[in-house]
């Protein structure tokens, strides 16, 4: 298992008896593992959620030490918001992973029926999470050749999944409507709004996202079988 993903493990009893949540002899570990899975993934961003709920972030410090630190302060308005951050981080994470599950199911019909290369499974997941995609990274996520990647890539963009900006030589692909149409929580949804990205992207956070993703859905049925 470790030779295919990332694999880490937390003792999420002894996390949440030494941070007081549940009881010692009924830890809530539900938690712990949330926060662990966080730091250790890097796909639930923290960061972004406690900058979007800034007031809200030094309100919970203020009602947690009042108006100057002293030692003993009840920490609990803060502890409280920040497993609220957590959790909140968390569902967007979940919201994305839903939508990707559209996409998988939507672009699974048009492999089936022929109308795109069975390598646009795991492509136009990259694509739909990084918000962009470039043929160097087309080939990356699916082994094609240049020439192949050239006509799968038109193929994609004339049946509405791509739109190419850019001269040849720089060309990039921004969501066309077949994926805009599938909700991404906290992405623009006008395609002018989109930018051409190149340098890290979600993925590169969590090194074989998209193809664990759409492995687990093959597996439960959701999804046909890979077609080299």
């Amino acid at each position: 298992l470790a030779e295919r993903f990332r694999v880490g493990t937390v003792d999420a009893s002894e996390v949440a008896r030494q941070f007081g949540l549940g009881s010692k002899n009924q830890p809530i570990v539900n938690t712990a593992i949330l926060g662990a899975f966080a730091q250790f993934s890097g796909l639930v961003s923290l960061d972004s959620h406690l900058d979007a709920h800034r007031s809200d972030y030094f309100a919970a410090i203020r009602a947690s030490i009042g108006r100057a630190y002293e030692p003993g302060y009840d920490a609990t308005p803060f502890v409280l918001f920040f497993l609220g951050a957590i959790t909140g981080a968390a569902d967007h994470l979940l919201a994305r992973l839903r939508g990707l599950g559209e996409v998988q199911v939507k672009v699974r019909r048009d492999v089936i029926d022929g109308a795109l290369p069975p390598a646009m499974l795991d492509a136009l997941a990259y694509a739909f999470i990084n918000r962009s995609l470039r043929a160097g990274e087309y080939r990356k996520v699916t082994g094609r050749t240049a020439p192949t990647t050239t006509r799968d890539l038109a193929t994609a963009a004339r049946l509405g999944y791509l739109v190419p900006e850019g001269s040849t030589r720089d060309r990039w692909y921004r969501l066309g409507p077949r994926l805009l149409e599938t909700p991404a929580p906290g992405e623009p949804g006008d395609p002018r709004e989109e930018l051409p990205r190149s340098s890290t992207h979600a993925t590169d956070l969590f090194p074989g996202c998209v193809s664990s993703v759409t492995s687990e859905m093959r597996r439960l049925g959701d999804l046909s079988s890979p077609v080299s």
